[in-house]
């Protein structure tokens, strides 16, 4: 609240649902990218279990 205050105070009249906007569009980026993060850690994960059984089958295999 303070900074739009200040922006206001700065460059005369503004918009307060313009700043209102961009806060939720912040929101949603930073969701989305966790949302993405959380998918990739995901993904690397299984690809390591996967990835630690075909290891553990080639060495009995093998040995």
């Amino acid at each position: 609240m303070l900074v739009s205050f200040l922006f206001i105070r700065k460059f005369g009249k503004i918009d307060i649902k313009n700043i209102d906007m961009s806060k939720n569009k912040k929101v949603k980026h930073s969701k989305k990218e966790e949302q993405q993060a959380q998918k990739v850690v995901k993904i690397i994960f299984v690809s390591l279990i996967i990835l630690g059984l075909a290891m553990i089958i080639g060495f009995s295999f093998f040995s």
